[in-house]
């Protein structure tokens, strides 16, 4: 796993903030002719799974890859590029606005490794020390690899 983000406060109130983060996958899983995958051709996993913890604080506010094992174990690893920007009016409100190309870190023989592409939504209010509301919305756009995939995970 490698993980890097910057981010640059322009003024109090403005920012922005870009990233990437990778997960490695397994080294090669071939897709047969049809499409449909086959076993997994190496003898050890390459594919990078936490034992403990949540990913959404990583990967977007969706929880969406938090599970990474596919069919037969099959993990095709995860990179996800990122830029956002912040708005902070005052002490009590902001705003974030977050978009993540997603693909897979494995190359696949007949799929693009685009899985989609995510954009985020938030807006903070803060009542008091201990009193906040959050608001979201996520929109996300998936691809013909992403439900090839998703379509093999195990139950």
């Amino acid at each position: 796993m490698a993980s890097a983000k910057a981010t640059v406060n322009f003024t109090a109130q403005y920012g922005l903030t870009i990233g990437y983060d990778y997960l490695s996958g397994d080294d090669y899983v071939p897709v047969t002719y049809g499409g449909a995958f086959g076993l997994p051709l190496q003898e050890v996993e390459g594919g990078f799974s936490p034992i403990y913890g949540s990913r959404t604080k990583f990967y977007g506010i969706m929880d969406y890859f938090y599970e990474s094992a596919y069919i037969n174990g099959f993990t095709p690893g995860l990179q996800n590029a990122f830029v956002g920007a912040h708005f902070t009016p005052d002490a009590k409100f902001a705003c974030h606005a977050t978009y993540h190309y997603l693909a897979t870190a494995t190359e696949l023989n007949s799929l693009d490794r685009t899985l989609g592409h995510s954009i985020e939504l938030q807006a903070n209010y803060k009542f008091s020390k201990d009193i906040s509301l959050v608001a979201g919305y996520t929109h996300m756009i998936g691809t013909e690899t992403m439900d090839r995939l998703t379509s093999l995970r195990m139950p």
